[in-house]
């Protein structure tokens, strides 16, 4: 074992999955326009997405 901390799953303090979101957004544009995709497919979230049981046609 490398010693790196490694995540198992389990619940993200909101305002850690915020930043981590908001770092992303700034620094690849490329993950904005992802969000925008998997919005419109059902999802939010970046860093924990989570269903939302709405479509966008």
């Amino acid at each position: 074992m490398s010693g790196a901390a490694e995540y198992v799953g389990g619940d993200i303090e909101s305002a850690l999955v915020e930043l981590i979101d908001t770092l992303a957004f700034d620094s690849a544009p490329q993950a904005r326009r992802l969000v925008e995709l998997l919005s419109a497919r059902g999802w939010t979230g970046w860093t924990e997405l989570r269903r939302t049981g709405t479509i966008a046609l």
